[in-house]
């Protein structure tokens, strides 16, 4: 086996300059090769995770296929971030009923810069993820009195049109409540990812569904 590095360059028009990106490729007596990351490559994109908020991401730092540029990482690491915050907002009730509430995040609009041509530039508002849950009680009278709720609460997670066109999405979704007074403490988790890159999501909050006192 032999080492042999490889370089790729490419013009990045945004950043007005011409970028370089390398890894190390190990070529294989069959003819095909692991792409690596560099250590210095690996402390650059652990120090960008971390500026995005997303410090916990996993990535690969070898791959039989070319491995992402630095450049394109750092995209992914952005939008993660970006995600995570829309997905951490408050939460507000969008409809309700006598047994039943929904939850959804806040939206929070972040502005992206999106374009057709050099000439022809535009900005608007995007929410990357929204939050939403779904629950539902019954509570039954025994005696005159009313009884511990038997509670459904479930949490799902939509991407923007535009994080679900790129291929962003959820896995090993888990969803835990727990009740206390008239209170309800909600947990979801899941893998939120894209490409070859996740990371794990939680979110918990304590929320009000309106149960009535209980003994």
């Amino acid at each position: 086996m032999k080492k042999v590095k490889v370089f790729i360059a490419m013009i990045a028009v945004a950043l007005g300059g011409l970028i370089i990106w390398s890894c190390t490729q190990d070529e294989m007596e069959n003819g095909q090769g692991t792409y690596r990351y560099s250590a210095e490559e690996i402390v650059t994109l652990r120090a960008m995770a971390e500026k995005y908020g997303v410090p916990e991401v996993v990535f690969e730092t070898e791959s039989g296929i070319p491995l992402p540029t630095l450049e394109e990482m750092e995209e992914t690491f952005k939008n993660f971030g970006l995600i995570k915050a829309s997905l951490t907002a408050q939460l507000e009730v969008i409809d309700s009923t006598s047994h039943s509430m929904v939850f959804k995040t806040k939206k929070i609009p972040f502005k992206r810069l999106s374009s057709i041509s050099e000439s022809m530039k535009t900005e608007r508002e995007i929410t990357y993820g929204t939050l939403i849950w779904n629950i539902s009680w019954q509570q039954s009278v025994y005696n005159g009195s009313y009884q511990c709720p038997v509670v459904s609460a479930t949490g799902t997670i939509e991407f923007s049109p535009e994080m679900q066109r790129l291929g962003y999405f959820t896995s090993n979704n888990r969803n835990f409540c727990s009740i206390r007074g008239t209170e309800l403490y909600i947990t979801f988790e899941c893998q939120i990812n894209y490409s070859r890159s996740h990371f794990n999501f939680a979110y918990s909050d304590w929320v009000h569904p309106g149960f009535r006192p209980y003994r």
